[in-house]
């Protein structure tokens, strides 16, 4: 699969690199990030190159850190050799060493010196967007659009409507009660025809079969983006050093769904609110299988864990490292409308519902 981005960053700046990632994607912008990205049974240095090979750009994160990382400067050494696009955003102050100038001495560097970094985020994706927007090797700019002159009225143009021809309307009542109900049924089909058509997409379920069904977009009749959820962060009843979703609840505006999974019976939690610049761009589920007695001896798979990406911050409830880890991939454009899945005494299986306008 191809990727835009290839994310180069030392693992201790790990929480800016995830932001960055997640301002990007929720743009739309496919990224690389290891170690999320790095598929599973081959070695972790060619999973690196394998990225590295699939991106057009590489967006360094520039620190200290990175500064003096062997793994850094041999990524940014492969990115150069194959002629990806490199955009160093600079977290730290800090004068780059000989090998890191010799790569980036003649590039922009991007600064993000000063909080909040969700600005410079915000920037770095518009940069990213600049150069994505140009073919390869072409050497073209992006294109530029010419804006309308308007038209004036002068007075060498067609005569405009004069006072005669509102006394002749005017001495035809019923004539113009005609047109105006002809006029106010084109603006109604006019109208109905530029209403936006919201395209529903589902990305697949994780984790397991039990439970019954449930769908968020049942009760959300509106199509409204998901304003605040409420998750319930259990422990399993028969090993309580496993942690489980116990129970999730959305919320659109003023409105609220209903809860699924039992657990806020006993724990009820307050709402995680998004703010109103905040877009999300992915949601990752952890699922896995717990210590509970069945009657077929089944252990059953429970969702541990729920991790949301925005662009401004990214939320994490329950154990995301139990189990496998799945995601919920939001486009440009894109809009989370709710879940849906399956629910018992815990949260069972979860999907995303997704919404685009047409």
């Amino acid at each position: 699969m191809p990727f835009d981005v290839f994310i180069s960053y030392s693992h201790t700046d790990k929480t800016v690199a995830d932001t960055a990632c997640a301002g990007l994607e929720s743009a739309g912008i496919r990224c690389w990030i290891a170690p999320r990205d790095v598929r599973a049974g081959i070695e972790y240095a060619a999973g690196i190159m394998e990225g590295i090979d699939s991106a057009r750009i590489m967006v360094l994160i520039f620190s200290s850190n990175s500064n003096t990382s062997p793994q850094v400067h041999r990524e940014i050494e492969c990115a150069v050799t194959k002629g990806l696009t490199i955009i160093p955003l600079r977290i730290e102050d800090t004068a780059p060493t000989e090998a890191m100038q010799y790569y980036l001495g003649a590039i922009h560097w991007l600064d993000a010196l000063t909080p909040p970094l969700s600005e410079h985020v915000g920037q770095l994706v518009e940069q990213v967007k600049a150069n994505l927007s140009v073919d390869p090797g072409s050497g073209a700019k992006p294109p530029a659009f010419d804006k309308p002159t308007p038209k004036l009225w002068s007075a060498g143009d067609e005569k405009k409507p004069g006072i005669g021809t509102l006394q002749w309307f005017g001495g035809n009542a019923a004539l113009l009660a005609l047109i105006c109900v002809i006029s106010a049924l084109s603006v109604a089909v006019f109208l109905l025809w530029r209403s936006p058509t919201i395209l529903i997409t589902r990305t697949a379920t994780f984790g397991g079969n039990g439970g019954v069904a449930f769908d968020d977009l049942e009760v959300n009749v509106g199509r409204t983006p998901v304003t605040a959820i409420s998750v319930v962060v259990a422990a399993n009843a028969e090993d309580t050093t496993q942690q489980v979703i116990g129970g999730l609840q959305v919320h659109w505006g003023g409105r609220s769904g209903p809860w699924r999974g039992t657990g806020p019976l006993a724990q009820p939690v307050p709402a995680t609110e998004f703010a109103k610049n905040e877009k999300i761009g992915r949601v990752d589920v952890a699922s896995g299988p717990y210590h509970f007695q069945t009657d077929d001896n089944v252990p059953p798979v429970w969702v541990s864990g729920l991790q949301i990406w925005t662009n401004v911050r990214v939320y994490v409830f329950g154990n995301m490292k139990f189990g496998r880890i799945d995601q919920c991939l939001l486009g440009s454009g894109d809009v989370l409308l709710g879940f849906y899945g399956r629910s018992g005494a815990a949260i069972d299986q979860i999907g995303c519902v997704i919404g685009k306008t047409k």
